[in-house]
């Protein structure tokens, strides 16, 4: 009972002081998927999956390496399986051995978990036999499932429990064997059968995080000159206000990619801009979330909103201003708060100038201020807590909009606080169903899931609470609010009459019809 009451009301101890050879992000996500409050754990499996692919890094892991071009076709039993950590916490020992669990398992797990040896039939066996003492033998546990098949060299790399590396060159052409108590249990053959059903699928290019456009470069203070010349041709403000008090700064066009000046909004959309549109509030971190009593959460970004409410933000605060709406909305289901959000909709793109989700190119340009490194701001971890909230500094949850630095262009909290939707769809390759693109990472995310290059991916109609939105617009000069009056040529009567007969015989019309 002790324990399941612990269980339901302490997190366990950090992973690293079980073994201090874990990373320490992925550290910090375990820790993160062990929190018994829900808002403090991942929101979705895929944010799982993009917070391990971010951290996934080689680990000096003490398992034999062999270096390989052609994996091994027969599936061999993992013996790590079943590991514990009793001898991890078991400094003093003088010799390195296998951990409790390799030893105990051993003969269940697999039968190269007992010091195996390896033999090579082009080399003396004094060479294998080296490996086989009590300081190295546990090493090989490892061997079976990650030794593979080579044209050329194979090379078995050994990483020791002092950090030193043992490294054993097999010749061209010979063949690997494992062997434990005189039975080989795993061979590897530099002339393998082939596999006749096997077939090598060509390489694709992730949808997701696409081959990077062109951008110009600059330093911030060339992109804070870039806005200004762009504001004077325009004839407008580099920061704009909307009829409603919403900031947009303007962004100078970008090359190619980006040929024409628009409209990011300085910061996230508010949960009180939101409200004030909608007539509603869907934020789980809103004035009833104990978590922020007291605090002013109208000035937090609006968050547990989908892209499909997105798009109907954009089309009603673009009513709400006499402009023109950016999309067509067709919704077939509502759901979520009070039935007021969108779960099933068709979106067409109208254009024009009304207010729109940025596109990929947008958001990046705008992000990236003319920047090419990991962050708006340069390439080191430690300086992002100065311009954004995550995991690090969020105390688990997001914070008003614009209290940290903002970037070259003026745009705040572009890394970190809540996920920016983007407008490009994507089809997911399993159920070729619409997926979008957030950008930016959030409140609960590591560093390594806020550069200005990270893309995550998700449904339309999902609506997590770390999902919000900033607003794009194409700009709208003096000039296009306020075109010149058209004035007509100048003609006499015989000009009329002759322009009339040349352009008769043109569309071959008569004068009179």
């Amino acid at each position: 009972m002790a324990v399941l009451m612990a269980l339901g009301t302490h997190n366990p101890p950090p992973v690293r002081k079980v073994n201090p050879n874990v990373p320490v992000e992925l550290d910090r996500l375990i820790q993160r998927l062990m929190e018994k409050e829900r808002e403090k754990r991942p929101a979705s499996a895929e944010e799982v999956a993009d917070a391990l692919a971010a951290i996934e890094k080689p680990t000096n892991s003490g398992v034999p390496e062999v270096m390989y071009i052609a994996p091994i076709a027969t599936a061999v039993e993992n013996p790590f399986a079943d590991i514990d950590h009793t001898d991890y916490q078991n400094p003093a020992s003088s010799e390195p051995s296998a951990p409790a669990s390799f030893k105990n398992k051993a003969k269940k797990a697999s039968p190269v978990a007992s010091a195996p040896k390896v033999r090579n039939s082009n080399t003396p066996a004094a060479d294998a036999d080296r490996l086989s003492g009590k300081s190295r033998r546990w090493l090989f546990v490892g061997l079976a499932g990650i030794l593979a098949i080579v044209t050329a060299v194979i090379i078995i790399k050994i990483t020791n429990k002092d950090g030193s590396v043992t490294e054993l060159k097999v010749p061209d052409g010979s063949k690997v064997e494992v062997v434990d108590k005189g039975k080989t249990t795993v061979v590897v053959d530099p002339k393998p059968k082939k596999d006749p059903i096997a077939k090598v699928e060509p390489k694709k290019i992730d949808p997701v995080n696409p081959l990077p456009f062109e951008l110009p470069t600059y330093d911030e203070k060339e992109a804070k000159k870039q806005q200004e010349e762009w504001a004077t041709k325009l004839k407008m403000p580099v920061e704009a206000t909307s009829k409603i008090g919403m900031k947009m700064m303007l962004i100078p066009p970008a090359g190619e990619a980006l040929p024409k000046a628009y409209l990011l909004g300085k910061y996230e959309v508010t949960q009180g801009e939101w409200e004030k549109v909608m007539g509603y509030n869907p934020s789980s971190f809103g004035p009833q979330n104990p978590k922020v009593k007291g605090l002013d959460t109208s000035k937090f970004p609006v968050e547990q909103v989908s892209w499909y409410d997105s798009v109907e933000f954009c089309n009603k605060l673009s009513e709400k201003e006499g402009l023109k709406p950016y999309y067509e909305l067709k919704v077939t289901k509502r759901g979520g708060k009070d039935s007021n959000q969108i779960e099933e909709a068709e979106v067409t793109i109208l254009g024009g100038n009304g207010y729109h989700i940025p596109t990929d190119a947008e958001w990046t340009w705008g992000c990236a201020a003319g920047y090419k490194t990991k962050y708006h701001f340069g390439d080191k971890d430690e300086e992002l807590p100065e311009y954004a909230w995550f995991v690090t500094n969020s105390e688990g949850r997001p914070h008003a909009v614009g209290e940290k630095k903002p970037n070259a262009f003026g745009l705040y909290d572009m890394h970190g606080n809540v996920w920016e939707w983007n407008e490009e769809m994507l089809t997911n390759a399993k159920t070729r169903a619409p997926e979008r693109v957030p950008r930016g990472g959030e409140w609960s995310h590591t560093a390594g899931l806020c550069p200005v290059s990270h893309r995550s991916r998700a449904a339309p109609a999902n609506r997590y609470n770390p999902y919000g939105l900033r607003l794009a617009q194409v700009p709208l000069s003096e000039a296009a609010v306020n075109p010149p009056p058209f004035v007509p040529p100048a003609f006499d009567e015989k000009e009329a009459k002759k322009q009339q007969e040349e352009w008769s015989v043109k569309l071959k019309v008569p004068l009179e019809a």
